[in-house]
């Protein structure tokens, strides 16, 4: 249905559509989906391959009996990604209660075509935990709208974004992030953390080393 602020990634020539804040299959009924779609321009069709129909659905993160056992809560400005073999990769993203994130979600492109939660909280609104590089402990705190690329090896780095960083009480419209995170999706782990200086405008270390103001995407 309609909808905006859904997430999107290009996988080979498709485009991939991923939640977002609008109508699901009841008429008039709108809020936080968590559907996956692809289009396809050479047939300008669409196809829905996962998620649910309605809206505003609690994530499910221990096993249940359906036909697809965990899944992500329904949620908009979330990070998409595609790795080399197809596979998307959430996450991220605020939820219709204004509740944001960490969680990282991993859906194959073999069937059946189920989310599999594999890093992150079931909770929201967690802070992060800011670590020295290749400690595995690290990991970012709760966000949405934070800036993603998929580097060699299937790696995946996010900067920046709007949520909570290493305090769970500082969240607000200054808390705009500064930081990156490295996620190795071989390993499961976040291999780094580096959280960098918040300010309104650029600040410089150095006569030649410069940090990025605050920002989302």
């Amino acid at each position: 249905g309609s909808r905006y602020s859904a997430s999107m990634a290009i996988s080979g020539e498709q485009l991939v559509v991923f939640g977002g804040s609008g109508l699901g299959a009841t008429p008039g009924k709108t809020g936080s989906l968590n559907d996956v779609w692809t289009f396809d321009p050479s047939s300008a069709s669409w196809k829905w391959i996962a998620g649910s129909s309605a809206v505003n659905q609690a994530g499910q993160y221990t096993l249940s009996n359906g036909k697809c056992p965990t899944w992500p809560g329904g949620r908009q400005r979330a990070t998409l990604a595609v790795l080399s073999d197809g596979s998307l990769v959430l996450s991220g993203g605020v939820n219709g209660k204004n509740e944001s994130f960490n969680d990282v979600w991993v859906l194959p492109t073999t069937m059946p075509r189920c989310w599999s939660w594999i890093s992150g909280s079931s909770s929201t609104n967690q802070p992060g935990l800011y670590a020295n590089q290749g400690d595995l402990t690290a990991h970012p705190g709760a966000r949405a709208l934070a800036a993603s690329a998929v580097g060699n090896g299937d790696g995946l780095l996010w900067f920046g974004g709007y949520g909570i960083g290493y305090d769970s009480s500082q969240r607000g419209m200054g808390d705009r992030r500064t930081e990156a995170h490295y996620f190795a999706v071989t390993v499961l782990q976040f291999l780094q953390s580096r959280k960098f200086l918040q300010s309104r405008k650029s600040k410089r270390l150095s006569k030649r080393r410069w940090l990025p103001s605050i920002r989302w995407a």
